[in-house]
């Protein structure tokens, strides 16, 4: 018994340390109290080991001595717990039977060896200096690493190391080192498990950021060019019938953009980035819009409207939009849920801290109610008081949701009280900072040309949206020049005077350089430093918007554009410059004056011209001059097509089919418009596109002969704008001499010459010129000129 005895008070050691293991874990004890049992238990049980070798010199022990340490061996080997008490170097003097089967080892082949720990890529980490350095300092060493255990697989483990130090001795002497160890692959495998679930839902609301994003853009696009024209149409003055169908698709469209716009903000609440601003604002002046847009809606129905705002509210600093936002959405909800009876909007001020101002706002109606079950889901998304096939009301449930979240964004709760058949009741109160007084400055122009003697760039690549925002910033007295994408325009802005434009309208899609890039030369150049540039494009996701600001652009509007919300949007700018009473400027126009309109439209085999008239809001001139623009142009971009496919362009070939597909589609060529389209799809899908190349080949010759033979020749410059020889060679060098020093006059020394221009070098050549030009590009401006010259002309190289 005696030569087994230190065996087995090696065993009441572990036996220690694992009770008190045990109990640093148990309730009531804290992890420093732990710590010392530990460490008490672990000192304990080397006393008992030298105690023990000293019984063995001395003489037998007594029989029942062995007893309670056999329980204890007992214990020690049937516990789960991983023990090993170390050296000060590190070296293995005892571990548990669990940690030897976890190592896969005897305990006789690990004493002496140190354990071998791995890091996350499987190589040896040297941890005795930093584990060294932690127990000098009277700390744990702790650790979450792979343990060696050769020929087995690594294990992952978290391992907590304490100093021991041998009683009597120096406190700085650490006699041995106590290492915990607990296995953590299961719990790293569930960590690994979450983070690659939390990956993969962050790839998935990106992607659905980027799909809602795009699809924002695709249906803002058409949208645009619906309300655009029907707004164009409308002021054109149709007929009485065509008015009532033009201001249904107004409506139409305008539900449509209202979905639209809901969507993207639960996406926005969803991914917590639905913000609120903090602008002074004039809420009197949102009440008054809003009761504007909602009363004639209400007396439409035979409903009486009401509104109380209290007089002489002041400036207010908050979210002007997402107020509106809301008090929009309940009174439109009042009007759509009362069929007799009244609408009621009351707005009240309450006390309110020192520079703040509390209002609370109210719309009361006598619709059709709701019971308690309807009230409680009311404000749950897509949520419907009547989900039934034969419900009265549409809608897609959104708009309340979204009404509540803003107004709890806004630090204020939104209620509703209704009972059955009478009517319902919304109400919240929100409080606002005062602003402080803004400085007395001009009111905005008013009447119908609040932008008058405005001189705008528009910076769009689409001709349908060139029309559209040509024709609202004109019909508001604005002048305006167009780019066909951010090259030209960065041109065009570097090429002229500073003070050439007031305002940029700057897209975001286009070729050859988009709008971010654009507007970041434009302001790398000192000189347009200070001019404004707004984004008016299809994108509406709040990332884009941080783009457009991020690239240095001054604000943002979203497409569909709406005149009022054009100007206004531009008048926070820039002020315009005409005096009172001024006419507006005209818009400056390049190209030549088009051909008189026929009594009636060409004919033409596959040509729509009914409906390529109506995309032209019924401008006989205007179409017949887009025509002549796709006869002259055929050519080119099939030419352009092809380059781009030969080269392996793909993208490129495929923007160009695109762009030729919108055109055919403007013109109402609907063969070659399903043509391009097939080659379009063809190019984006990887498919083959021989066959589909070659039809739109076919298609797009035919209609450029057939336009070719039918439409009426450009007019020919009057006589008397016709100036003599020597006036001709006189102003074909000053011209060239413009070219060659990029005088920025050059541009108008071409519009005066052009008549003369076109009846010497035929209209083929100037269209180029006149390219060039629009592109301030004076050195193809120079080669146009230098193709032919008269030969009267001094600087002529050329026959004529």
């Amino acid at each position: 018994m005696a030569q087994r005895l230190p065996g087995r008070l090696g065993l009441l050691v572990a036996a220690c340390v694992l009770a008190f293991a045990a109990a640093s874990h148990g309730p009531g004890l804290s992890p420093a109290a732990g710590a010392g049992l530990l460490a008490l238990a672990a000192f304990a049980g080397l006393v008992a080991h030298r105690l023990t070798a000293r019984l063995c010199h001395a003489g037998p022990c007594p029989a029942e001595a062995g007893q309670p340490l056999h329980r204890l061996a007992q214990a020690v080997e049937r516990s789960p717990s991983m023990l090993l008490i170390t050296g000060p170097d590190g070296r293995i003097e005892y571990a548990s039977p669990s940690f030897c089967r976890c190592a896969g080892r005897l305990a006789d082949e690990l004493a002496g060896t140190r354990p071998e720990l791995l890091d996350r890529a499987g190589q040896p980490i040297d941890y005795r200096p930093e584990q060294a350095g932690a127990l000098a300092a009277q700390r744990e060493w702790k650790r979450e690493c792979q343990l060696q255990r050769a020929p087995l697989s690594p294990l992952w483990v978290g391992i907590s190391v304490s100093r021991l130090e041998a009683a009597g001795t120096d406190p700085t002497h650490i006699s041995h080192c106590l290492w915990v160890i607990e296995e953590v692959a299961v719990q790293r495998q569930s960590l690994d498990t979450l983070r690659e679930a939390k990956r993969l839902a962050e790839e998935a609301a990106e992607a659905k950021t980027r799909f809602l994003a795009n699809i924002s853009h695709e249906i803002r696009t058409p949208l645009n060019a619906i309300l655009g024209l029907a707004k164009l149409s409308l002021d054109a003055g149709p007929a009485p019938g065509q008015r009532d169908y033009l201001e249904k698709i107004q409506a139409a469209a305008g539900s449509l953009m209202g979905l639209v716009d809901d969507i993207l903000d639960c996406t926005r609440i969803e991914a917590g980035q639905l913000g609120i601003g903090a602008t002074p604002f004039s809420p009197g002046e949102v009440l008054a819009r809003i009761i504007a847009t909602i009363a004639p809606r209400a007396r439409e129905k035979g409903l009486a409207f009401h509104a109380t705002v209290p007089p002489g509210l002041p400036q207010l600093v908050g979210d002007p939009q997402r107020l509106g936002q809301v008090l929009a959405k309940l009174l439109g909800n009042a009007v759509k849920f009362t069929a007799q009876g009244e609408i009621r909007l009351e707005v009240e001020t309450r006390p309110a801290d020192t520079g703040r101002l509390a209002l609370c706002f109210t719309v009361d109606d006598t619709g059709i109610g709701m019971d308690t079950r309807q009230s409680a889901g009311l404000f749950e998304a897509f949520a419907q008081g009547d989900s039934s096939m034969t419900r009265r009301f549409g809608g897609a449930g959104l708009g309340l949701p979204i009404s509540r979240h803003l107004v709890e964004q806004m630090g204020g709760h939104l209620d509703v009280h209704s009972a059955p058949g009478q009517g319902s009741r919304f109400r919240f109160t929100l409080g606002f900072d005062l602003a402080e007084p803004a400085p007395a400055s001009a009111p905005p122009p008013a009447g119908p040309t609040p932008l008058a003697g405005l001189r705008i760039l528009l910076v769009e690549d689409n001709d349908i949206n060139q029309l559209i925002a040509r024709g609202l910033l004109e019909q508001q007295g604005a002048a305006v020049q167009v780019a066909d994408n951010g090259r030209l325009a960065v041109a065009m802005l570097q090429a002229g005077a500073p003070d050439a434009f007031d305002l940029v309208l700057m897209d975001l899609q286009m070729p050859e350089m988009d709008g971010l890039e654009a507007t970041r030369h434009i302001r790398r150049d000192a000189r347009l430093a200070r001019l404004p540039v707004i984004a008016m494009t299809a994108h509406a996701m709040a990332g884009q918007r941080r783009q457009c600001s991020e690239a240095g652009m001054d604000d943002h509007i979203a497409k569909p554009v709406l005149p009022q919300q054009l100007a206004e949007t531009i008048l926070r700018h820039v002020r315009p410059r005409a005096q009172p009473g001024t006419p507006p400027a005209s818009p400056a126009d390049d190209s030549p004056p088009p051909p008189p309109a026929p009594a009636g439209l060409p004919r033409v085999d596959g040509l729509d011209t009914e409906g390529g008239l109506r995309r032209c809001s019924g401008n006989t001139a205007l179409y017949l001059r887009l025509l002549g623009r796709f006869a002259d142009s055929h050519a080119g971009a099939l030419a352009d097509i092809d380059a781009a496919i030969a080269e392996g362009r793909h993208a490129d070939a495929e923007r160009h089919a695109h762009t030729l597909h919108g055109a055919a589609a403007n013109l109402g060529a609907e063969a070659l418009r399903l043509a391009a389209r097939s080659l379009e799809t063809a190019l984006r899908n990887g498919q083959p596109w021989a066959d589909a190349r070659d039809r739109m080949a076919r298609e797009c010759e035919a209609l450029g002969r057939a336009l070719a033979s039918v439409l009426p020749p450009p007019a020919a410059p009057a006589a008397a704008d016709m100036p003599d020889a020597a006036a001709f060679d006189e102003a074909l060098a000053r011209l060239v001499h413009l070219l060659a020093t990029a005088d920025g006059t050059a541009p108008e020394a071409f519009r005066r010459l052009r008549p003369a221009l076109t009846a010497h070098f035929g209209l083929s050549n100037v269209t180029k010129l006149s390219d060039a030009l629009d592109q301030y590009d004076y050195d193809q401006a120079l080669t146009c000129l230098n193709v032919r010259k008269p030969p009267s002309s001094p600087l002529s190289t050329d026959q004529p």
